[in-house]
């Protein structure tokens, strides 16, 4: 299971910016900036995450995804399913069985839809209901 994942040294792989929006990814010998106030959405893919980002395609990364979300960030990151997390400026629509995030579907596990409902409660104007009537 992945929340049992062992917590190892990352620090050669990526390194996080000062300011917590911005991900520099090893790539080689090098490393890559990535702004994460464009990331869509993380998949977990075996011992890999796969980033997902807005106009810039997917990157693939070997590291578990708890240890992923242990490292800070300013982006709203909410976990919809043991396989995704998303981030919560690119929701654009929702029910309980899945969530669409830039136009991709994307399950919602059981194990989740009480974090997600009660986030998307506090987020959300029910237009459905009647304000008070005046007389």
């Amino acid at each position: 299971m992945i929340d049992n994942a062992p917590d190892t040294n990352h620090d050669d792989l990526f390194k996080k910016s000062p300011n917590n929006m911005e991900l520099f990814l090893k790539t080689g010998s090098r490393y890559e900036r990535l702004n994460l106030r464009k990331l869509l959405f993380i998949k977990t893919a075996g011992k890999y995450i796969e980033l997902y980002f807005e106009n810039d395609g997917k990157r693939l990364i070997r590291i578990s995804l708890v240890n992923f979300l242990k490292e800070p960030s300013k982006i709203d990151l909410i976990r919809v399913h043991k396989s995704f997390v998303v981030n919560t400026a690119y929701i654009t629509s929702y029910n309980p069985q899945e969530i669409t995030v830039a136009g991709k579907k994307i399950p919602v596990g059981r194990r989740y839809k009480e974090e997600l409902s009660g986030y998307m409660k506090q987020n959300t104007i029910d237009l459905n209901t009647k304000a008070g009537t005046a007389k």
